[in-house]
Parts: C-alpha cells; structure tokens; sequence
C-alpha cells in the first residue's frame, strides 16, 4: 500500500503489519472528542452481481482535534470504493481517496 498522509508524507508500507502499524499511529494521535466526520453517499454503481463502485464524500467540518492540541483544519475528501461481494458480504477491495477545495 502506497499514502501519502495528512502532513504531505509518502508512506510506502509493505505487508500487513505495516499498513496496521502506520492506521494504529494515525488513531493514537486523534483524539476522539468531537470526532464526528459527515459522510453522504454520492454514487453507488453496480457492475456485476459480484462487484460495485462507491463514491461518499466525507467532511470533516471542525477538522481533526490531535491528541497534542494541534488541529487539522476543516476539509472534505471524495472515498472511490471498489467494492466486492464474498459469501454475501460486501468487502473493500480497494479505495482512492481525493481531498476536495471546497464544500
């Protein structure tokens, strides 16, 4: 998995253990007092019984509080979701996210 973060750093993150070390340290340092992203589902587009394509916008509209007292400002990012169904379960098999300019 390749990222690039919040403060404009690439990650690339090679196995599990890495992708679940670098999503741990995100949570540490958010603090989940008021906390409350607002997300819409924007288009959902099947294109086989067993796969679908998502778009939810997702905003943060007091930004993210971080633990130290430092804020990320407000935004909004568009989630593209590749979605796939496995023993009836829905699962994300892939996801893009795009921060947005505007609300």
């Amino acid at each position: 998995m390749e990222i690039v973060d919040r403060f404009g750093d690439w990650h690339d993150l090679l196995g599990l253990k890495a992708r679940e070390q670098f999503w741990k340290e995100g949570f540490e340092m958010t603090s989940r007092k008021d906390f409350r992203p607002e997300c819409s589902v924007l288009h959902v587009r099947l294109i086989g019984l067993t796969a679908a394509i998502a778009q939810v916008k997702v905003s943060y509209k007091g930004g993210i509080r971080l633990k130290d007292g430092d804020r990320i400002p407000p935004f909004s990012e568009i989630h593209t979701l590749l979605l796939v169904k496995v023993e009836g379960t829905w699962l994300i098999s892939g996801q893009e996210i795009v921060q947005q300019n505007s609300w």
